[in-house]
């Protein structure tokens, strides 16, 4: 049980809490922020919220 217990706590503390992006005038993501840290086109991809930049962006593309 106790390896079990140490998975859910460390699945728990990687979870996303909050989400916050900025659009420039084109409609497209510029920056996202994500649990209290930044990412831009410079180094999102680097980060494992890669995708969500992109889906985030395919979104915005689509309420336009």
């Amino acid at each position: 049980m106790a390896i079990d217990n140490i998975y859910v706590t460390n699945k728990l503390t990687n979870m996303i809490t909050n989400v916050a992006f900025k659009i420039d005038s084109d409609n497209d993501l510029y920056e996202i922020t994500v649990n209290n840290t930044t990412y831009t086109l410079d180094n999102v991809y680097d980060s494992p919220y890669g995708d969500l930049f992109d889906e985030l962006n395919i979104l915005i593309d689509n309420v336009q």
